[in-house]
């Protein structure tokens, strides 16, 4: 599914990826593509971040890319599992849209 902002955003990646390459650029197989010569440092999980992060050992990750749900209340979540999880310093990156209260 492509998301409607995505094609006002960025339309040159819409354009490549969408009309051109005829992918999902938010799809696994897209983004294991883009991310072929880094395969043996780098693993992607599907699914629900709260679900993904409780099946995985923390403890062998050197850097976190999380890009779940955007709520405050589903990031500081997944952070309480990932925090609870690693035993030493790690990166941690969210994805995370900041919203104007």
């Amino acid at each position: 599914m492509t998301h409607k902002h995505n094609k006002l955003s960025n339309p040159f990646k819409h354009l490549i990826f969408n009309i051109i390459l005829k992918k999902n650029l938010f799809s696994l197989e897209s983004v294991s593509d883009f991310l072929k010569k880094f395969k043996d440092n780098i693993f992607l999980y599907k699914g629900f971040s709260h679900d993904q992060l409780l099946k995985i050992d923390l403890t062998t990750i050197d850097m976190i890319f999380l890009d779940g749900g955007h709520s405050y209340e589903t990031v500081s979540s997944d952070l309480s599992i990932i925090l609870e999880g690693i035993k030493k310093e790690k990166i941690i990156i969210c994805d995370y849209k900041i919203f104007k209260l």
